[in-house]
């Protein structure tokens, strides 16, 4: 937070009840708002009472040097600073500088979003502290349209990137910064859901839908033996291509094939050994070697 000159007059020699009281020093500097002051001087008592602008505040003694009082949730600016018991008010008023305090993220959510994503399901809600309606949202450096909710929250779009750990910071108006905050973007593939689409007799296409697939991620696929049978699953593998640009042959159709779609959807289109119902379980795994957990159906 830039320092801002305080206007508060060190030393003060004021007569209350026939004794001259002494504050030798105000500390911090400038005021927080809803954070402690001291002042240091005295002779103080217990029944003296905190003028700051209109607003009256029971301070704490903490000895007959040191009194404590905290800054009440007023607006930022210069308030007269004076002291009164119940018969005497101070006959010097100070001017102490108020200011507004950082704001602080206080959670994120969601707090992880992921790299493939639908543009509806990137809106975060921030939840803070010493918000403003005109503060501003930066994820590393770069600055996101926002807009305020309340005095505690506020919504920003996240942009799409690369998987990693970002930090989202508020900067109010007066340029005091929050500390930054985790926003992690990930990348794991999974599988959501797998749906029949189209049947070419010969071949027919499963739709293999979820988060996270990418142009070159593999499917694994484990058949299961049908009927009664200890043996273990046979397992193959397809790799992700991009869809053809024209009618495919007929031997290309009696091929499996994979296509990538885009990074949610995924056509596998399969070519069964029979008509007859087995179970086969899928999993994806991404150039960078993450995979999704394994998805059962059954299928020909």
């Amino acid at each position: 937070m830039r320092r801002v000159a305080v206007l508060v007059t060190l030393f003060g020699l004021f007569a209350i009840n026939g004794y001259t009281l002494e504050i030798s020093s105000v500390y911090p500097e400038v005021a927080v708002i809803e954070a402690p002051v001291t002042l240091i001087g005295g002779p103080f008592t217990a029944k003296m009472q905190v003028l700051l602008g209109e607003e009256q505040i029971e301070p704490r003694l903490l000895s007959p040097r040191q009194l404590m009082f905290i800054v009440p949730p007023i607006e930022p600016g210069v308030y007269a600073l004076s002291l009164v018991d119940e018969k005497h008010h101070s006959e010097e008023v100070f001017q102490l500088q108020v200011v507004f305090p950082p704001p602080e993220i206080v959670a994120l959510e969601p707090e992880t979003l992921d790299e493939c994503y639908d543009r509806s399901q990137h809106e975060v809600v921030l939840r803070g502290r010493y918000l403003r309606p005109d503060s501003n949202v930066m994820l590393n450096n770069l600055a996101l349209p926002s807009k305020p909710v309340n005095d505690t929250e506020m919504t920003f779009e996240a942009p799409k990137l690369a998987a990693g750990i970002y930090g989202v910071q508020v900067v109010n108006p007066d340029g005091s910064v929050s500390l930054p905050h985790s926003l992690e973007f990930g990348n794991s593939p999974d599988i959501l859901d797998v749906t029949v689409g189209e049947d070419f007799v010969n071949t027919y296409q499963l739709v293999i839908t979820g988060k996270n697939f990418f142009y070159r991620s593999i499917l694994v696929v484990s058949e299961y033996p049908t009927g009664f049978s200890d043996l273990p699953p046979t397992q193959h593998s397809l790799i992700a291509r991009r869809p053809p640009t024209q009618t495919l042959n007929n031997r290309e159709i009696l091929r499996e094939t994979l296509y990538y779609q885009d990074c949610n959807t995924l056509i596998y289109n399969r070519y069964p050994l029979s008509g007859e119902n087995r179970r086969v379980i899928l999993r994806i795994s991404n150039p960078d070697g993450k995979q999704s957990g394994g998805f059962e159906i059954s299928t020909p």
